[in-house]
């Protein structure tokens, strides 16, 4: 079983380094948040090579002892969070805690270069100049900021992530936007592994204040997680764009919905029906709360607020469920006979077919292949 999991792990590696320098150099998707997806893999790659790699020294130069290879652990949560942050439009927000952050991963990293320079000038390396208890020390407080730098890293990213889905929600009804399960699936993948890391981690900290190393060992349990995500999870993050790329304007963060009842304006109820029932603004495919407003001469808090109050929604189902409604009416309208489903979304409103079919998934639990074959039936 053991010899399998390391044939898994090592073909994950090779897989790790051909995507992540696909990711780097692709021209197609070259966005800033696919380059750091890139380093992202190729440090998971970095850090699976210096454990399973089978040989001990290179040219006389052990790479079994701390900080003789690159200590890559910190970089991996900040290029996840930074990627994450790029997709989903926030990194603004946390540009000095990722600035600071990288800068002590740096310095961390240059450690082992310093060492290799040392070794190079007098054959001796930090373990002749330092006791091994100091060295110890100073490897498991890096060891610790590490894991407690990617619990941060990935509440920041759980937080600012449910944050997105509110924002899009509120401001956009463009059901793609709201399309991120991939997103999701990329985070729970590296929740696994950090508890995974976590456990281990305990494990050398209590070997380490009682001289005596458990068997468990967390290590391949943890790569095989990993590998998951090399293998489906990365590609398919690869697959989408930015997902505020192209949208503007974008919502802003710092605006919070007030619903109390003096806050509320019910007198929008009645344009805002107008607009939609009378106007058809839905039938507009890149519509936003912003239209919305300025077609009322209102602000978007105001409609926001009154969406919410008066239908009991928010501004992104509110608009789909005119869509969805329009496209069942198409479906029975003989007119249509010859459309397309695709082609009856786009004249609904729909920007494109997978926002078509989320928002029926969503609204009737059905595809609109059912509800057409239903109505022609």
């Amino acid at each position: 079983m053991e010899q399998m999991v390391t044939v898994i792990i090592w073909a994950a590696i090779f897989q790790g380094l051909f995507l992540g320098f696909m990711y780097l150099t692709s021209k197609q998707s070259g966005s800033a948040s696919n380059k750091l997806l890139g380093l992202f893999l190729l440090s998971l790659v970095a850090e699976a090579l210096a454990i399973f790699v089978p040989f001990d020294s290179i040219i006389g130069y052990s790479i079994r002892q701390y900080f003789e290879l690159p200590e890559i652990k910190v970089l991996m949560p900040l290029f996840f969070l930074h990627y994450v942050l790029l997709k989903i439009g926030f990194a603004e927000k946390y540009r000095k805690f990722l600035r600071f952050n990288y800068g002590i991963a740096a310095i961390i990293v240059l450690i082992t270069v310093a060492n290799v320079f040392i070794y190079l000038l007098t054959n001796r390396s930090i373990f002749d100049l330092l006791s091994y208890g100091t060295i110890e020390i100073i490897f498991l407080a890096q060891q610790t900021y590490a894991f407690i730098l990617s619990a941060v890293c990935l509440s920041i990213a759980i937080i600012e992530t449910t944050k997105y889905q509110h924002l899009v929600r509120d401001n956009y009804a463009d059901m793609e936007l709201l399309s991120i399960s991939w997103l999701w699936r990329f985070i729970a993948i590296l929740v696994i592994s950090t508890l995974l890391w976590g456990a281990e981690l305990s494990r050398i900290f209590i070997g380490f204040y009682t001289g005596e190393f458990t068997n468990w060992n967390f290590v391949n349990i943890t790569w095989a997680v990993v590998t998951i995500f090399i293998y489906v999870v990365s590609y398919q993050a690869f697959k989408h764009r930015d997902l505020f790329d192209g949208v503007n304007p974008k919502p802003d963060i710092r605006i919070k919905p007030d619903l109390t009842p003096e806050k509320v304006d019910k007198q929008l109820e009645a344009p805002l029906r107008k607009c939609m029932e009378q106007e058809k603004l839905f039938l507009k495919t890149d519509l936003t709360i912003y239209d919305l407003a300025k077609q009322i001469n209102s602000s978007t808090r105001k409609v926001s607020n009154c969406i919410r109050v008066c239908f009991g929604t928010n501004f992104s189902e509110w608009v789909n469920t005119y869509r969805v409604e329009e496209v069942q009416r198409q479906f029975e309208n003989e007119a249509s006979a010859n459309l397309t489903i695709e082609g009856i979304g786009q004249e609904s409103g729909f920007k494109s077919r997978s926002a078509m079919y989320a928002a029926f998934k969503r609204f009737t639990g059905h595809s609109p292949a059912h509800f057409r074959k239903t109505d022609l039936s």
